[in-house]
């Protein structure tokens, strides 16, 4: 008897060890609500993390990239200081096929974008979004570069409903949310000249318009 609930415990702990290690090699949809919880959102309750993963597997691929953009223009990927961000956060990665994203050293800026296009096919879809791209934030600088930005998304449908399978792009910031992100970071240092060159940065990015050729 004793025997027999020692091996039962050592495969209960076999179990969790290989569950423990092997969940963060999942998309955030496969992961357990618990889990994600206590490691990535602890400011968010279980039951909203239930109720916006089962709002979501129910979107179609257009409203999937849609949903998508919306929150990346939003600075879903850019900022998490409250929960309203951990909210926007733990959406954009319930939409996504992928594990993790790198450590992006770099912003685009958008004054908009448009779906161009889309393609269904059984359980493949592909959805075309036009960017109007002002310039990119990169290095403490901003360069301002004005055109059109083609992106092809390709989804995949899961038992969770459509996911974003790629590509992989860096974040695409409305100016509006960046230069209110921008504000923030002058509020938050207490470094006299950083708090200058942001606002010079601030001014530089309020000035840039969108260009039609």
């Amino acid at each position: 008897m004793w025997l027999f609930i020692i091996i039962l415990n050592g495969v209960i702990l076999f179990t969790q060890q290989i569950y423990s290690k092997n969940f963060e090699d999942l998309p955030m949809y496969k992961r357990p609500p618990e889990k994600i919880k206590e490691i990535y959102y602890p400011s968010l309750s279980l039951e909203e993390i239930k109720n916006i993963s089962q709002q979501f597997s129910i979107l179609s691929p257009e409203e999937v990239v849609k949903t998508y953009c919306d929150l990346d223009a939003k600075g879903a990927r850019v900022s998490r200081r409250s929960k309203e961000e951990d909210l926007m956060a733990y959406k954009i990665w319930l939409l996504v096929n992928w594990i993790e994203e790198p450590g992006w050293d770099e912003v685009w800026i958008i004054d908009g974008y448009e779906i161009y296009n889309k393609n269904i096919k059984r359980d493949r879809a592909t959805i075309s979004v036009v960017y109007r791209v002002i310039g990119i934030y990169c290095g403490n600088k901003f360069h301002p570069f004005c055109f059109y930005q083609l992106i092809n998304f390709k989804l995949v449908k899961t038992e969770k409903g459509w996911k974003i399978t790629d590509p992989l792009i860096p974040p695409h910031e409305l100016k509006t949310t960046f230069i209110k992100y921008l504000t923030k970071e002058i509020s938050l240092t207490t470094d006299k000249k950083w708090k200058k060159e942001l606002q010079v940065l601030i001014d530089r990015i309020k000035d840039e318009r969108f260009w039609e050729h």
